[in-house]
């Protein structure tokens, strides 16, 4: 069977402060030590079942912080965090099993669970056909669009309190208790490798089961802002879709070509520097 796994970094073991989350923040060191403990071990119980295709996305930050001389041979890791188009999300298609969210978080308005945002810092809130999503739901629905289910999330416990929320059957690991924006109960890494191994081998076992989170046609994607710089230089691009100067909404047919709208929209990395 067929896996992709999307990893991101404010949700793996024993991450709970920006600075060693962030590509560029002084502790990033052991935040990406922390994710390739995290991504080897559900690797590994993704390896124990029989003939496993795994694929990564690396989307965190600029899509550069998965180690390759430290992961199994066997594994393709897609880096430099490409962009979604309408027929393949970063890896997503009709022929992957199962989609698995690594080192994943609450979204950002549960301010009081570590580390939580929704994608950008300018972005306050993000609704699906009305319904408030996150990190995990937006990448849910996308695979959703695929006929992809969500199978395994691992993260914080904002963030997969999340998940057991929104998706049904959905296997969740917790590596860390909140405790608040920049705390939480932590875990050694040999600890939460051996919880994430076996949480892989039980997604995967039970993937058949578990049916895609689907948003229905059409589809709105309505962002609340920030009123920033990043906000304009979005409102400069897609003017159009902005009901007021910190509110947008996109509609499409699929969830993947809205997002895709969104992203082509969003200034590069830098961009104020």
């Amino acid at each position: 069977m067929k896996w992709l796994i999307r990893c991101d970094v404010e949700g793996v073991t024993g991450v709970i402060h920006p600075e060693q989350a962030a590509f560029t923040g002084s502790e990033f060191a052991f935040g990406q030590r922390m994710l390739m403990n995290d991504l080897n071990a559900v690797i590994e119980g993704l390896l124990r079942t029989e003939n496993p295709e795994i694929w990564v996305y690396d989307i965190h930050w600029d899509g550069r912080n998965i180690l390759l001389d430290e992961i199994d041979e066997r594994v393709r890791v897609i880096l430099g965090k490409p962009i979604y188009t309408l027929d393949n999300a970063g890896g997503l298609d009709e022929t992957v099993d199962g989609l698995i969210l690594l080192g994943y978080h609450a979204m950002g308005t549960q301010s009081d669970q570590v580390l939580a945002h929704t994608d950008e810092p300018s972005f306050k809130q993000i609704f699906l056909n009305g319904v408030e999503v996150g990190e995990i739901g937006i990448e849910a629905a996308i695979a959703g669009d695929f006929g992809v289910p969500v199978v395994l999330v691992t993260g914080d416990s904002g963030g997969t309190a999340e998940a057991a929320d929104l998706l049904d059957g959905v296997v969740t690991a917790t590596v860390k208790e909140s405790l608040g924006p920049t705390a939480a109960v932590c875990y050694p890494p040999e600890r939460t490798a051996a919880i994430l191994a076996d949480a892989a081998q039980r997604a995967a076992a039970g993937a058949a089961s578990i049916r895609p989170y689907t948003v229905s046609a059409p589809v709105e994607l309505e962002i609340i802002f920030e009123a920033d710089g990043f906000t304009e230089r979005i409102r400069a691009k897609i003017a159009d879709r902005f009901l007021l100067a910190t509110r947008a909404i996109l509609k499409a047919d699929t969830v993947t070509e809205a997002w895709r709208e969104l992203w082509l929209a969003k200034p590069p990395r830098g961009w104020d520097k």
